[in-house]
């Protein structure tokens, strides 16, 4: 069982043959025989190693899938190592793996049209708005107002309309009509 007594508490070593001495008990008081995150294959997994695992890559230029949990807008996650590991889009943890840290405010966006898609190479760092734009650019957002609308939301607000009645009439959120109305989009 390899158990070491060390100030007082009782230890034992991992069970994957790290080495590494962990309290015989752990905070549940149920008994403990690994590290977190060690494998009773005996290996420790890197989130890289783990990660990876988890993708098809049956081409080296096309799209590589993500094969385990996807959401219902087919993007994948993956849940960082750790008890209260966090669960991140799986593309840009590819982009964190490959290239290093994302900084602050910046999305990564896809080349392809696959969310689930986690290569690097259809990888690239942009704004929210460039990530819009580029979506808009290869026709996969589909806008539902043209300018003649525009014009009528307009018009109709300045007669008194309530653009919580104008969202609901053109099928938008209040918050789009606003920044219509005050000439921020459009």
């Amino acid at each position: 069982m390899g158990l070491n007594k060390q100030k007082g508490n009782m230890y034992r070593l991992c069970a994957c043959g790290c080495g590494t001495q962990i309290p015989l008990y752990g905070s549940t008081g149920r008994a403990r025989s690994f590290v977190i995150g060690h494998s009773r294959k005996g290996k420790r997994f890197s989130l890289a190693q783990r990660f990876w695992s988890k993708v098809n890559k049956t081409d080296a230029n096309g799209c590589w899938e993500w094969l385990a949990y996807k959401d219902n807008k087919g993007y994948g996650h993956v849940k960082e190592p750790g008890r209260n590991g966090l669960l991140q889009r799986a593309h840009r943890v590819a982009w964190l793996l490959t290239y290093g840290p994302i900084p602050e405010g910046v999305e990564v966006c896809h080349h392809c049209d696959n969310p689930a898609c986690v290569n690097p190479k259809h990888l690239f760092l942009g704004s929210h708005l460039d990530n819009m734009q580029y979506a808009l650019f290869k026709g996969r957002l589909k806008s539902k107002l043209d300018q003649r609308s525009v014009v009528e939301i307009r018009e109709k607000y300045e007669d008194g309309d309530l653009q919580q009645e104008l969202a609901h009439e053109y099928g938008i959120s209040q918050g789009q009509i606003s920044r219509i109305v005050c000439h921020e989009s459009w």
